[in-house]
């Protein structure tokens, strides 16, 4: 899985494709990303991503990160479902023919102990700035594709976003436009 040019993205959706929306939050230089049923091979430097992907439509959960850099903390790191709260909260649902913002996965460097480094890892929901940056950077993507929070958590904030704005712009559709008078630029 690699993020789409804005050309790629233009292009849409097949029948049986889905577009997935994620961040990358990271202080340390990745090498891969697996998930059950994707792979992320792609080195994502030290910074915030935001990435877009087409991928087909099922269900995914975030496993273990690969760190290649010749640094202490080279390595691969499992995500550890003991550790969460709600577990499931790894797991993503991603449906055909919608924009599926899957969370974002935030990575940091732990204080190194004697016998080996440590990473912070985090899947966490930002779904209101990622659809701030959609809007800004994407905003006919919104208007082309439903959204929708890809987690099992059970967040339905951008599904509850995508369906009032698209019977708001339905609403306004019928309203009289403007027309500007002849002397106006």
């Amino acid at each position: 899985m690699k993020p789409l040019t804005s050309e790629a993205i233009a292009d849409g959706l097949g029948p049986d494709e889905a577009f997935v929306v994620l961040e990358i939050e990271t202080d340390i230089a990745l090498d891969k990303i697996v998930l059950y049923g994707l792979v992320i091979e792609e080195e994502i430097q030290p910074g915030r991503h935001f990435w877009i992907s087409r991928v087909s439509p099922g269900r995914y959960r975030w496993r273990t990160l690969h760190v290649a850099a010749p640094n202490w903390f080279k390595g691969i790191y499992r995500i550890k479902r003991h550790r969460y709260a709600w577990p499931e909260e790894l797991d993503f649902e991603v449906a055909a023919g919608r924009l599926n913002y899957v969370g974002t996965l935030r990575v940091e460097k732990g204080k190194p102990f004697p016998a080996r480094p440590s990473l912070f890892i985090r899947v966490q929901n930002r779904s209101a700035e990622v659809l701030r940056r959609l809007a800004r950077e994407h905003e006919d993507l919104i208007d082309r594709y439903p959204l929708s929070t890809g987690s099992i958590s059970g967040d339905r904030f951008l599904e509850f976003y995508s369906e009032t704005r698209r019977r708001l712009r339905e609403a306004t559709d019928d309203l009289p436009r403007a027309v500007p008078d002849e002397g106006s630029p």
